[in-house]
């Protein structure tokens, strides 16, 4: 057995999940945000000059070149990567020059937004988040426009997790309102994951099995594979190492559909998130379902019978349908879970806190909470 550093995980920073929702361990997260935000013709020049000139610190590695990623250049001239000196997962990594306008011309730009900014929270604390936010506000750095720019600012994409110890991708048939498509990952020895969803479409939707190490992440990640294969082959006899199933939600809204600062009222992702208990068994078919979905998801399955069973499809597509619905069980209470949602965005210190974009009331915060 062997198992890829990509499968381990430390949920300590993560929110739990009142325990009387389910009968199930649950822990919660905002894993990434990206936001896209615009200050005027005016202010732009001003703004991507005072990008330009951000170098390093005490605490921050900067590095400034040409925008990295085959999507990402196609939207960006530039990016900046802010990595953390005591901590090398926390980056900020800010993309701006837009390609293919030019934003002296006009005062607004209907697309993507003239900077982008792209955050992991997951490897954050709070004071992390606001001390990174502030030290880039200074007057030297990029002053004023860090907070217009958090004012101005929609989400593009937020990557929200659902993690449930102890349970097994096998457990249940899972699946997600709207997707089309989907497909079986490569087992990752043991650890078995699925997608549902295209990138191309507003949400997509992954669920894998994970270990998590609590601490011990970082000197895990650091070993090379032969190593870490020796340390987490038996992880079941290491008493805080724990298996659980990640249930991640990308939601990509679009036209300006989710302002940052209207982020707490983003509605219920685990709404379209359906389970079914198993065995899924159809009469009256001529096919096994749950040896299909063994290695299948379920809008695969409906592929298949569109593929290998063209005449007969509909009928059994509507067998297939009538079972799963009375198969369909709630694992917990979604909108009480979705509640808590507000925490979450708690865990993002000052990007959650529209008040402290207002210079005033950031200054008091500050000088109460013994930021510099």
């Amino acid at each position: 057995m062997t198992i890829s550093n990509k499968r381990l995980d430390n949920l300590d920073e993560s929110v739990s999940v009142n325990n009387l929702l389910s009968h199930y361990e649950i822990k919660h997260r905002i894993d990434n945000i990206c936001i896209v935000s615009e200050i005027g013709a005016k202010n732009i020049d001003e703004l991507f000059t005072r990008l330009n000139e951000l170098e390093d610190n005490n605490h921050y590695v900067i590095k400034c070149g040409k925008a990295k990623g085959k999507d990402i250049k196609k939207l960006y001239r530039r990016q900046i990567e802010i990595r953390n000196k005591c901590n090398s997962k926390q980056v900020l990594v800010i993309h701006y020059m837009p390609t293919e306008i030019d934003f002296k011309k006009t005062d607004k730009y209907q697309g993507r937004g003239s900077v982008r900014l792209d955050i992991s929270p997951q490897h954050f604390s709070v004071d992390d988040i606001n001390e990174l936010i502030l030290c880039l506000g200074k007057a030297k750095r990029l002053g004023k426009y860090m907070y217009q720019l958090l004012k101005n600012a929609w989400v593009t994409r937020i990557d929200y997790a659902l993690d449930i110890y102890n349970m097994r991708l096998s457990d249940y048939h899972i699946g997600f309102k709207g997707v089309r498509c989907g497909k079986r990952n490569s087992s990752d020895g043991e650890f078995q994951g699925q997608r549902l969803g295209s990138n191309k479409s507003d949400y997509h939707f992954s669920c894998y099995e994970k270990l998590d190490v609590g601490n011990d992440l970082a000197s895990l990640n650091a070993l090379d594979d032969d190593e870490l294969q020796l340390k987490v082959a038996n992880w079941r006899d290491i008493q805080h190492y724990r298996q659980f199933l990640r249930l991640e939600i990308r939601y990509e809204p679009r036209k300006k559909a989710l302002l940052l600062r209207n982020l707490r009222s983003l509605h219920n992702l685990l709404a379209r998130l359906l389970f079914y208990k198993k065995p899924l068994i159809v009469k009256g078919l001529d096919f096994d379902c749950e040896e299909l979905l063994s290695h299948m998801t379920l809008p695969e399955l409906r592929e298949y019978v569109k593929e290998v069973y063209p005449n007969e499809a509909k009928n059994h597509l509507k067998r297939l349908d009538n079972r799963l619905k009375s198969n369909q069980i709630d694992l917990f209470n979604k909108d009480k879970l979705w509640c808590d949602f507000h925490l979450l965005v708690d865990k993002l210190g000052i990007l959650g806190v529209p008040a402290l974009w207002q210079k005033n009331l950031r200054e008091k915060w500050a000088r109460k909470h013994g930021y510099k």
